[in-house]
């Protein structure tokens, strides 16, 4: 996997429950996350921890995704945003 964070619409075509990392655009992260879709087509990055409890799923939505310096970016998880395999 390239260094390229995804798009948005690669984002979007992702299956719920995949484990993506994600870079917020303050600047807080990466952190591995799991995909949740929610209603209406909001597509969630939610932490492991929170992923059978289902009041706490759709606390984080993936919204202004892109490669732009204050956008945030994700990544398919096992691939970092420096390129290397993670455990």
């Amino acid at each position: 996997m390239s260094d390229a964070p995804m798009t948005a619409q690669e984002v979007r075509a992702l299956a719920d429950g995949t484990r993506i990392i994600v870079l917020w655009s303050g600047g807080n992260g990466p952190h591995e996350y799991r995909l949740v879709q929610g209603a209406f087509g909001m597509q969630y990055a939610c932490p492991p921890a929170h992923v059978d409890r289902p009041h706490l799923r759709e606390r984080n939505p993936l919204e202004f995704i892109g490669s732009e310096q204050w956008q945030t970016k994700v990544w398919l998880a096992g691939s970092s945003p420096t390129g290397e395999e993670q455990r």
